[in-house]
């Protein structure tokens, strides 16, 4: 199943610029999607703009329903943690021993769910929220930085239930290992728009350095090709002056000829300085 977006154009109020620009995009629900890019360039924003939770111009369609993480824990402080994950599952359906099972594959003790929900850690809450969505049927998931209250070894089994699972979602994380386990896609926010690439993490990043290291190599074939031109051009240059001189004086037989010549090399000169000029400054790598 597909999910597209269709010329999104958003913008926060009394900002001079729009976070994102008719943006379009088709990914599969299936997808273990990674998204990454610098901080500020507006991730959280399209998860929620995603959620339904923002505003803007164009058109998202999905055929499921999105679930989005954090979100606000259940009211009543005095359940239990099982009672709670069946609570935010949302979903008649739902067993007590399906929660067991996610408590088990999350390496929690089963001890756990019977403490009240409002005692737990973060961690402890982290795991059992993504669980109750993970629960859910028919949803699509909207993970953002879920590895904030999670030491080494929680990250590794988040990472791992994350990545073994068959429900899709977009995960929003700056942990690179965290990634390679949860995603098999990548989709990376820079200045210029979106790139999506299958793959984890390292996939992506091999990809792009080895796609760095021959722009580099192109624009320094290039600066070379153009300093070479530049020279050329000098040489012709000097050339043709010397040329213009020697019409000078006696010994220059046919000066209509000569200047003819003169001319023509001064043109070759100009031609030249063109090329170099626009090679030097168009292949000039944007900065990061």
């Amino acid at each position: 199943m597909q999910m597209t977006i269709q010329k999104l154009t958003f913008g926060y109020d009394g900002s001079p610029e729009d976070i994102f620009t008719d943006l379009s995009l088709s990914l599969d629900t299936r997808w273990r999607l990674g998204f990454i890019g610098r901080n500020g360039r507006g991730k959280t924003t399209l998860l929620r703009l995603l959620a339904g939770e923002l505003d803007a111009r164009g058109a998202i369609r999905s055929p499921l329903e999105m679930d989005y993480f954090p979100f606000a824990p259940p009211a009543a402080p005095d359940l239990c943690a099982l009672e709670a994950v069946l609570a935010m599952a949302a979903d008649p359906g739902v067993q007590e021993w399906q929660v067991l099972r996610e408590a088990e594959l999350l390496d929690m003790d089963p001890a756990v769910l019977v403490q009240p929900y409002a005692t737990l850690s973060g961690g402890e809450r982290t795991k059992l929220q993504l669980a109750a969505l993970f629960l859910r049927q028919n949803n699509f998931l909207l993970i953002d930085e879920p590895t904030n209250h999670l030491d080494a070894h929680g990250r590794q089994v988040l990472g791992d239930y994350l990545g073994r699972g068959d429900k899709g979602f977009i995960l929003v994380s700056h942990d690179r290992d965290f990634l390679d386990r949860s995603c098999d896609h990548i989709l990376s926010l820079n200045p210029a728009g979106v790139d999506l690439s299958r793959g984890n993490y390292s996939t992506w990043q091999a990809n792009k350095d080895a796609r760095d290291a021959w722009e580099q190599a192109e624009h320094e074939k290039l600066t070379r090709e153009a300093a070479r031109l530049r020279e050329a051009a000098g040489r012709t240059a000097q050339w043709s002056a010397q040329i213009e001189k020697s019409k000078i004086g006696s010994h220059a037989a046919d000066r209509g000829y000569i200047g003819h010549k003169s001319a023509k090399m001064m043109k070759r000169a100009k031609g030249i300085q063109r090329p170099a000029r626009r090679d030097g400054f168009r292949h000039n790598p944007a900065p990061e």
